[in-house]
C-alpha cells in the first residue's frame, strides 16, 4: 500500500526524484573516495617522505569535500521540497474526497479519524519521504561501494563484513516485525484521543451543566494512558536498536584492527590500507544503520498510507463524483447572492443553514413529506406557507427577514 501510494504521488516529480538520486550518488562517491586518498597520503606521502604527494592528494581531498557538501545540500533541498508537495497533494485529495462523501460515509470513519488521517497520517508520509530521499537513497550506493573498495584493499580481511551484515539484518527484521502492530494500534489510539477532545470541546457547556467534568477527565486520562503506553513501547524498541548496532560495529572494528595488525606485522598489508579498510567498514555499517533507521519508520508510514487509501477508495453513495483534485472549489458550489428586491432575495430562518452548516448537523434535514411546511391552499394567494407544528402561516413578516420592496 505504501509503495503504490508513493509511486502514484511521485509520478509528477520524476525530474526532481532523478536529480535527488544523481546528487546522492555524487555525494556517496566522494565519501567513498576520501579513504582511498587518505591511504595514499599515508603510504606514498608520509611514509615515503614525499611532501609534494601529500599536498597534491590533500588538494584533491578538499575538492571532493566541497563537491560532496554541495551535492548533499542540493539533495536535501530537493528531497524536502518533493516531500512537502506530496503532503500538500494528499491533504488536497482527502479534503476533496470528504466533501463528496455523504454523512453516513463520514460517520463510518468518524470525524476524529478523518481529522487524524488528514493531519497526522499525512505528516508521517511526509517524514518518511524526507528520510527516503536524504538517507535511504544513499545507503545502497554507500554499502555496495564500500564492500567493493574494502575487498580491493584486502580480500581476506573482508570476511568480517560477511559475518556482521547478516547479524545486523536479523536485528532489523526482529525490531520492524514488532513495530508494525504497535504503530497500527497507535494510530487508532490517536483517533480515540482526538474524538474525546472534540466531544469535550463541542459539548463543554453540556458537560458543565450536568457536572460531568470528573467523568470526562477520567475518559481522557484513560485514552491518554493507553496512547502513552503504546508510544513508550515503540520508542523503547527504536531506542534499543542503536545500542545493539553500536555493539556490533565496535566489535567488528576491534576484529579488523586485531587481524589487520597481524597482517601488517607479516608484511601482507600496509598501514594506509588498514586505515582505509577501517573507514570502509564504518561506511558499510553506517549505510546499514541508515537503512535500518528509515525502515524502522516504514511500518508507521505503511499504516498511515493504508488509512489514507481507505478514505480515497470510497465511492460516494450519493452518486456525485468527487470534486476535481486541483485544489480549487467547484464553480457550481459557489452561488452569487441574489439581487436586492428580487423574489427570495433574503435568506430567512433556516433556509440558508443547510449549505453552510456543520456536516453532522446537516444530516438531520427537514422532512417536507411528513407535513411540515406544506403549502396551504387557503393562503396560496398570499404566498404563505402553513407550518403544522405551530399552526401559523410562515413566509410573511418573519423577524429578521427583508420583505420584497421594503425600504
Amino acid at each position: 500500500m505504501l509503495f503504490g501510494l508513493m509511486l502514484r504521488l511521485l509520478g509528477e516529480h520524476r525530474t526532481a526524484v532523478w536529480a535527488i538520486i544523481a546528487l546522492q550518488v555524487v555525494q556517496t562517491a566522494g565519501n567513498l573516495l576520501l579513504p582511498t586518498l587518505n591511504a595514499s597520503i599515508i603510504d606514498d606521502g608520509i611514509l615515503a617522505n614525499q611532501p609534494g604527494v601529500i599536498l597534491g592528494l590533500g588538494g584533491w581531498m578538499m575538492v571532493l569535500t566541497a563537491l560532496q557538501a554541495a551535492a548533499a545540500l542540493g539533495a536535501g533541498y530537493l528531497g524536502a521540497d518533493v516531500a512537502m508537495k506530496i503532503g500538500h497533494r494528499l491533504r488536497r485529495e482527502l479534503f476533496s474526497q470528504v466533501q463528496a462523501m455523504s454523512s453516513q460515509e463520514i460517520g463510518t470513519f468518524g470525524t476524529a479519524s478523518l481529522v487524524t488521517r488528514s493531519t497526522n497520517d499525512v505528516q508521517q508520509i511526509q517524514t518518511f519521504a524526507v528520510l527516503v530521499f536524504t538517507m535511504l537513497a544513499a545507503a545502497p550506493v554507500m554499502g555496495i561501494g564500500g564492500i567493493i573498495l574494502a575487498v580491493q584493499q584486502n580480500a581476506a580481511l573482508s570476511a568480517v563484513v560477511i559475518v556482521i551484515v547478516p547479524l545486523l539484518v536479523l536485528i532489523m527484521y526482529l525490531i520492524v516485525r514488532r513495530l508494525i502492530p504497535l504503530y497500527r494500534t497507535g494510530q487508532a489510539l490517536i483517533d480515540g484521543v482526538t474524538r474525546i477532545l472534540r466531544e469535550q470541546i463541542i459539548g463543554v457547556n453540556v458537560i458543565r451543566g450536568f457536572v460531568r467534568q470528573k467523568h470526562e477527565a477520567a475518559r481522557f486520562a484513560e485514552a491518554n494512558r493507553r496512547l502513552t503506553r503504546n508510544n513508550l513501547q515503540s520508542a523503547l524498541l527504536v531506542a534499543g536498536m542503536l545500542p545493539m548496532i553500536m555493539i556490533v560495529v565496535n566489535l567488528s572494528s576491534v576484529a579488523v584492527v586485531w587481524f589487520g595488525g597481524h597482517l601488517i606485522t607479516s608484511g601482507s598489508m600496509e598501514v594506509g590500507a588498514l586505515t582505509a579498510f577501517i573507514a570502509y567498514i564504518l561506511q558499510i555499517l553506517l549505510a546499514i544503520m541508515m537503512a535500518m533507521y528509515v525502515l524502522s519508520t516504514a511500518p508507521r508510514a505503511a499504516v498511515c498510507a493504508e488509512r489514507i487509501q481507505d478514505v480515497l477508495d470510497v465511492t460516494p453513495a450519493l452518486g456525485l463524483p468527487a470534486p476535481e483534485r486541483t485544489g480549487t472549489r467547484p464553480a457550481a458550489a459557489v452561488q452569487a447572492p441574489p439581487e436586492p428586491g428580487a423574489p427570495g432575495g433574503a435568506l430567512c430562518g433556516l433556509a440558508g443553514l443547510g449549505e453552510f452548516g456543520d456536516g453532522e448537523a446537516g444530516a438531520e434535514e427537514l422532512d417536507v413529506a411528513a407535513g411540515a411546511g406544506e403549502p396551504d391552499p387557503a393562503d396560496a394567494g398570499a404566498g404563505g406557507v402553513r407550518d403544522d407544528r405551530d399552526g401559523g402561516v410562515q413566509g410573511q413578516g418573519q423577524p429578521g427577514c427583508e420583505q420584497d420592496g421594503a425600504g
